[in-house]
């Protein structure tokens, strides 16, 4: 499924893309080599966009009107460039300066229609033109693009299809890269029920024809624009803080009670996330049917999801729900103005959610072990499935610069940038992450921010500097593999604890430290390693068994035991080791494989520590490690 720059989706089920065995998620929409190429030099701003369109979801007949508002204080406007479905036809063009000439190119399964202004509007004045347009809407499936789908009983259209999409031609990123207000009247059959991104204004029949009509606030968001309509039923969801429901077609009421179920539970979670409700005076679920090669969505005041997702079981079902409501706040409400050259604080931020989402019934070490288990999907993407050298920076210079190949794209956008927030989370607290995105949310919601601003509140929250943390592991790529070791000895309150650590020198970096003592109780430490790799040392009540970085770190903080064979940590080889890689035999980190969790289906049991050869499989081969060190002991202990 590929979508326009900046739009929000989840990965897509493999089997519903029949092209690829991999998940597929949006790199930037082409620019078709004979698209216009005499648009202004600087970006020209896009004040408001409104359809007027008629559509038949049981044909796909559509004809419709798009007026586009235009103003620019520095350059003369002299035209615009739109896309829409293939099937559609421009019937006729005009400006508000005096008239605007149009040409048509076919690729990457739209239409683009350069739009040419007779007159150009001088700098610091505004134009607006206008887009007649009709035809039957052929929802093509080109390099795993599909943008609208019609059906009888379901029917949907984004932006791009039968509303046509203004192209972001200065790549600023997001289905309304510009703070533009949209307004939207649709024309349906008596009968036809329909929902759509915005708030719905008003309803009337006129001349035998449903009409409504729905406008959204101006603010720039990479939430998607888009209609659905058909058969439709809805089911009132229970505990949120504002009116809400399941939008299903009729015919199909599976799954509908399990996600208006979930969805009484991940209201609250992500309302407490973002710290406020939602500011919409209703929310649509809309439960796309199975095989329709369209996985989901959100926009303003609505979200779309497939129940494909129903494949692969209701606990990551019920997650990916999580993840794609979060885009209400991380991407359609709060958009990064820099959206265009990251997905870091959309598809990072929503994966985040729907993985802590998951962990919210469970509390300390328990809580723990679920987020080490669960987060090892993340490391084992990288370490096995990408060259995590040939990922570039969360940050790139230009869209251009993203991965384009499918695996690649998601690493990036999704596991990559989930497991760096992941990083910061673990490196500043649970606590002050939990603050900072309710700041976040508070300073940026429909306002220009950029990363910039993110952290900036990170730095406010955490009382840290976290200028080494951005620079090392959102502007660079760094994966560090360190080698760690302690040594005790008797202080003055319990003992100081020393660890040494290789495999940093030169990088910052911050560890948040699982420190087991002889009794058995877990302690929390928080660590800077220096860049030049100095010990440090911190105090605790009595003697310790094992000191390890959290399993939070693992995806960008490669850490290894300085000992080998020493698996858990603790100095030592010796039967816990062994055993607890043993029952690993077996394992593997294939994608895709019978038994396996989550979208993936990968065996998150499998533990790369214990993968000696560092193969991807584990043989009695990858214990030999541990027989030749075993009986090693750590000395000294006080």
């Amino acid at each position: 499924m590929l979508l326009p720059a900046g739009a929000l989706a989840v990965p897509a089920p493999r089997w519903l893309d029949s092209m690829t065995p991999t998940p597929v998620v949006p790199p930037p929409v082409p620019l078709p080599a004979g698209a216009l190429r005499t648009l202004a030099t600087s970006p020209v701003n896009v004040t408001s966009i409104a359809y007027d369109l008629t559509l038949d979801p049981t044909t796909g007949a559509a004809s419709g009107t798009v007026t586009v508002e235009l103003g620019s204080p520095t350059v003369a406007i002299t035209g615009l460039l739109l896309y829409m479905d293939p099937g559609l036809a421009v019937t006729a063009a005009s400006s508000s300066t005096g008239g605007a000439t149009t040409s048509v190119d076919d690729a990457w399964g739209y239409r683009y229609v350069s739009v040419s202004l007779a007159q150009p509007a001088p700098s610091g004045s505004a134009a607006s033109v206008t887009i007649d347009f009709s035809g039957t809407l052929a929802c093509p499936d080109q390099q795993g693009r599909q943008s609208c789908s019609m059906q009888q009983e379901l029917s949907y259209a984004l932006q791009g299809s039968a509303l046509p999409g203004v192209y972001d031609q200065f790549q600023v990123g997001g289905f309304n890269a510009w703070p533009a207000e949209r307004a939207l009247t649709l024309r349906t059959p008596v009968g036809v029920s329909a929902v759509a991104s915005g708030e719905l204004t008003s309803e009337s029949t006129e001349a035998g024809m449903l009409v409504r009509k729905w406008t959204t606030p101006g603010y720039a968001s990479a939430g998607g624009y888009l209609v659905v309509l058909g058969q439709l039923e809805t089911s009132p969801i229970a505990g949120g803080s504002l009116p809400s429901s399941v939008v299903y077609a009729k015919s199909m009421p599976n799954f509908t009670a399990k996600m208006g179920s979930w969805m009484g539970s991940i209201l609250p979670f992500v309302d407490a996330q973002a710290g406020a409700p939602l500011p919409y005076p209703q929310l649509s679920v809309v439960k796309l049917p199975a095989g329709q090669g369209f996985p989901g969505t959100a926009g303003h005041g609505i979200t779309l999801l497939s129940e494909s997702y129903g494949g692969y079981g209701d606990a990551y079902f019920e997650e990916t729900l999580a993840h794609e409501h979060a885009h209400q706040w991380w991407g359609v409400l709060v958009s990064p103005s820099d959206v265009g050259v990251t997905r870091l604080l959309t598809e990072g931020l929503a994966t985040q959610t729907q993985v802590h989402y998951a962990a919210r019934l469970l509390d300390g070490d328990a809580r723990e072990r679920f987020l080490s288990r669960r987060l090892r999907e993340h490391q084992m993407l990288l370490r096995y499935h990408t060259n995590p050298a040939e990922l570039p920076a969360l940050v790139v210079a230009s869209p251009q610069l993203a991965p384009a190949d499918s695996v690649g794209h998601t690493v990036w956008a999704y596991i990559k940038s989930s497991a760096t927030l992941e990083h910061l989370r673990a490196a500043i607290g649970d606590a002050a992450y939990a603050e900072l995105l309710v700041k976040y949310a508070a300073k940026c919601q429909m306002a220009a921010c950029a990363t910039a601003d993110f952290t900036a509140v990170a730095e406010q929250v955490s009382g840290e500097s976290l200028t080494a943390f951005m620079s090392q592991w959102v502007y660079a790529t760094n994966y560090p593999e360190l080698r760690l070791s302690f040594s005790e000895q008797p202080a003055a309150e319990g003992v100081e604890v020393t660890l040494q650590v290789s495999g940093a020198e030169g990088l910052e970096v911050p560890l948040a430290l699982l420190v087991t003592l002889e009794t058995g109780e877990v302690l929390r430490r928080r660590v800077t390693l220096p860049k030049t790799g100095e010990a440090v040392s911190f105090q605790v009540p009595s003697a310790v068994r094992s000191v390890r970085p959290s399993a939070r770190h693992d995806a960008v903080i490669w850490s290894r035991s300085a000992q080998d064979g020493d698996v858990d940590f603790d100095g030592e080889v010796d039967g816990f080791d062994l055993l607890y890689c043993a029952r690993t035999v077996g394992m593997n980190t294939g994608l895709y494989q019978e038994g396996g969790e989550g979208l993936w289906q990968m065996n998150l049991d499998f533990d790369p520590r214990c993968d000696g050869v560092f193969d991807g499989q584990m043989t009695t081969a990858d214990l030999g490690g541990i027989f030749a060190a075993f009986g090693s002991l750590r000395e000294p202990k006080p």
